[in-house]
C-alpha cells in the first residue's frame, strides 16, 4: 500500500497561496467560481480564465 492520492486546488497569486480547496467544495466549483474566489480573496479581478490553466 502506497500514500493514496489527494485531489485538491491550490490557488496562488504572487507566490502566495491564497486559496486551498478539496474534497466535496472542490467537485462543485466551476470557472466563474474560481474567478470570483480569486478576486474576493486577492482584491485583482482576473481579465479571463485563461490564468486559471497556467
Amino acid at each position: 500500500m502506497g500514500i493514496p492520492p489527494i485531489n485538491r486546488l491550490i490557488m496562488m497569486n504572487e507566490g502566495r497561496i491564497i486559496l486551498d480547496i478539496s474534497g466535496e467544495e472542490k467537485r462543485k466549483l466551476t470557472v466563474e467560481m474560481l474567478m470570483d474566489a480569486f478576486a474576493q480573496v486577492s482584491g485583482e479581478a482576473l481579465a479571463n480564465d485563461r490564468i486559471l490553466l497556467s
